[in-house]
């Protein structure tokens, strides 16, 4: 939507019950964005929307000539424009965006996920500047992709912080923090929720006493920060010299995208990509596992398994590159060379 779809010099008037209010414009993408954004809607009492600024709209899929590529759902865009608010969707953060801005006259930028570096002066629009909100526990794992390390990492906990936005990456001042048990079960999606719940649950709090001046930001200890691994589709090819801790911290981290894979290379065929979509920790004894090298795949009492560098892990699903997910016994039915292969 092009940034001229609301008539922002039309809407400066305010009702009765916002004329008080602190005037917020909220920047976020995608999922993890959208609970706090519905929460600065609806229980609001002390602040208001005045405006939002969201990614542009991308299109999804391959390019493939004669077809037509679906848009991608933004849900940050259908809840700012069910509740009638001004919406901007710049590629870019131009002086043109910067008297949009200008024209909402906001006290504070929340930022959520919204994936650009904003300036010195942007920030400076508003007099309260802004604050950003990050799922990890700072410094710890600065970055793009704090969800995504923190199960990487194996770590037990991980967190929201609120913080005031400086011109480092994730470097500002704390406001708030909330801390997050991770366990077994979390997956990459499940843990976002469940930290994007988190984050509308505290946001109304802190951004109560910022207003009020009641809260005391702290400095990070720049001396204990970690930056994330950044994530590409590559990171998911994993090798069986890992340990199995570390292969199943993969598959929570990178489900589901991009996916954790190894190749099979078969006699006389060209390798064959094989992603493996669900995995247990098998916890077999040591007498099982004795003359069987790392990578290699078997069988135990009908159960299919891959030996890792400290043990092995259970198949239970997984999917030939072109094919459909399987579970692992009718994989092993088609393809019985499988077995005894060595994946890398």
């Amino acid at each position: 939507m092009p940034a001229k779809s609301f008539d922002l010099r039309n809407d400066m008037h305010e009702n009765a019950d916002n004329a008080h209010k602190k005037r917020i414009i909220f920047m976020g993408t995608g999922p993890f964005a959208e609970p706090l954004l519905k929460t600065l809607f609806t229980q609001n009492s002390f602040a208001h929307v005045v405006g939002v600024i969201t990614k542009p709209d991308a299109h999804i899929g391959r390019h493939r000539k004669g077809m037509k590529r679906d848009l991608h759902h933004n849900p940050i865009k259908e809840i700012t424009l069910s509740h009638g608010v001004p919406l901007l969707q710049p590629s870019k953060i131009t002086e043109a965006t910067h008297n949009d801005i200008k024209l909402l006259k906001p006290d504070l930028f929340i930022v959520v996920s919204y994936g650009k570096i904003l300036s010195e002066q942007f920030l400076a629009l508003a007099p309260l500047g802004g604050i950003n909100v990050h799922a990890s526990l700072l410094p710890l794992l600065r970055g793009a992709s704090p969800i995504q390390n923190a199960l990487l990492s194996g770590f037990s906990e991980t967190g929201i912080t609120i913080m005031q936005m400086d011109q480092g990456l994730d470097t500002g001042d704390i406001l708030t923090q909330a801390v997050l048990p991770i366990v077994p079960e979390d997956t990459h999606l499940a843990l976002q929720k469940k930290l994007a719940d988190l984050s509308a649950t505290i946001i109304l709090s802190t951004l109560s006493d910022l207003i009020q001046q009641t809260i005391k930001p702290t400095p990070q200890d720049h001396t204990k920060a970690t930056l994330c691994q950044t994530i590409d589709r590559a990171d998911g090819h994993i090798t069986w010299m890992r340990s199995t801790e570390e292969i199943i911290n993969r598959l929570r981290a990178f489900t589901p995208w991009p996916g954790i894979f190894s190749y099979w290379n078969r006699s006389g065929i060209k390798q064959t990509r094989i992603k493996f979509i669900t995995l247990e920790d098998a916890r077999l004894t040591a007498e099982i596992l004795t003359d069987i090298t790392p990578a290699t795949v078997f069988t135990h009492n009908d159960d299919l398994f891959v030996r890792t560098a400290n043990g092995a892990i259970k198949i239970a699903t997984l999917q030939k590159e072109g094919g459909a997910p399987m579970d692992a016994k009718t994989f092993i039915n088609g393809h019985s060379d499988f077995l005894g292969a060595q994946l890398s």
